[in-house]
């Protein structure tokens, strides 16, 4: 009359695809390691190739593309990620994610709006106050880094980013990049 349930996890398989989102990378920024296709319920965590140091909070799968974020880099540094399931051994993935850190841009800009609050279905600016020359700043809505209009150069002084038309509350960040390398400011701007 007794019954007993095994459960089955699924293992974690290797072969995922792993990306960077953003090298070349300026000194002292940060971008993320991502996995595509993970697996729901394995666990992805990920880890500086030197001595498999763990670098931030394990993340769960979801079937779809997660992220890892790097933290702040000063090197050129490689990594790989390290997949557990319940009850199957941990796995590291094939694949291993090199971020190259080289190249300055000032990431401390102050980002202000032109205008906030406005009305729905109306846009603003946002004004970056001492761009760098030879720098391209780019608006991204920071809840997805979707770019937001085109990419202004900077030209030593103050320049404006349009938002354009807006329906709800939108936070924004700005990619600085140049030739040699890119880097998220560490200012944000909500409208």
């Amino acid at each position: 009359t007794d019954l007993e349930t095994i459960t089955v996890s699924p293992s974690p398989d290797p072969s995922l695809a792993v990306a960077v989102t953003l090298t070349p990378l300026c000194v002292g920024g940060s971008t993320t390691v991502t996995v595509a296709l993970s697996q729901v319920g394995i666990s992805y965590q990920l880890r500086n190739d030197v001595g498999d140091v763990l670098v931030g909070s394990a993340v769960i799968g979801t079937g779809g593309t997660i992220s890892l974020p790097t933290g702040i880099l000063n090197a050129t540094t490689t990594f790989n990620i390290l997949a557990t399931g319940v009850g199957c051994p941990a796995v590291e993935l094939t694949s291993l994610a090199t971020v190259t850190v080289s190249g300055a841009i000032n990431a401390g800009l102050t980002l202000t709006a032109a205008a906030s609050p406005i009305c729905a279905g109306t846009a603003t600016t946002i004004q970056l106050a001492s761009s760098e020359v030879g720098v391209n700043y780019q608006l991204r809505n920071d809840a997805t880094d979707a770019a937001v209009g085109p990419a202004v150069a900077g030209t030593g002084l103050a320049i404006a980013l349009p938002t354009g038309n807006l329906i709800t509350t939108t936070p924004f960040n700005v990619l600085a990049s140049n030739v040699t390398c890119s880097i998220e400011l560490t200012d944000l701007e909500t409208v």
